[in-house]
């Protein structure tokens, strides 16, 4: 009875780690066009993505997030390499963002043909730690643009949905949800 009862406290104990067990988004992710929803409108577009960059910061369709990429969850800090296929049939450019999971800010600068833009964001953990949602503002060439990117995984881990919520040309909200598939 004794060994009955440490057997279950042991499996109860590992039961409640993993429920509460944040998700990993490490991996390289592709794209699948098919599964994605770009966000209708001006600027939405359809797969070949939609407007200046293809999409803006959470990925879109032609430019913006059409190549894989390779996220890097470690501790409290998330890379992500994106590949972005160039313009007009040019070389592909790697873009890396770096993250920290514990609240805090962290900022990012990229250098662009269309001059340095600047970013700051937040990532913070869902309570059931299962979703990670990433608050963006850019900074550039004197306006700013705020992104919300909620992170999901698939229960299998090999799907993962990035849906973002970011200002549209006209005004409005445009609303995306881009699916990957690991690799």
């Amino acid at each position: 009875m004794k060994t009955f009862k440490i057997i279950m406290t042991v499996a109860l104990f590992f039961a409640c780690v993993s429920l509460t067990a944040q998700v990993n988004f490490s991996g390289t992710w592709n794209l699948n066009a098919e599964k994605s929803q770009f966000g209708g409108g001006p600027g939405g577009g359809g797969p070949g993505g939609g407007g200046p960059g293809g999409g803006g910061p959470g990925g879109g369709g032609g430019r913006m997030g059409g190549g894989p990429r390779v996220i890097i969850q470690s501790g409290n800090n998330l890379s992500v390499e994106t590949t972005m296929r160039g313009f007009d049939g040019g070389e592909p450019t790697k873009m890396v963002t770096k993250y920290t999971l514990d609240g805090k800010p962290t900022e990012n600068t990229r250098t662009s043909p269309m001059g340095d833009m600047t970013s700051k964001s937040t990532a913070t953990w869902s309570a059931d730690k299962k979703s990670l949602t990433i608050v963006t503002t850019m900074s550039f060439d004197g306006n700013e643009m705020k992104t919300t990117e909620t992170w999901k995984l698939s229960a299998d881990g090999k799907s993962m949905t990035i849906e973002s919520v970011r200002p549209g040309f006209d005004g409005g909200e445009m609303k995306t949800t881009m699916v990957y598939d690991k690799q």
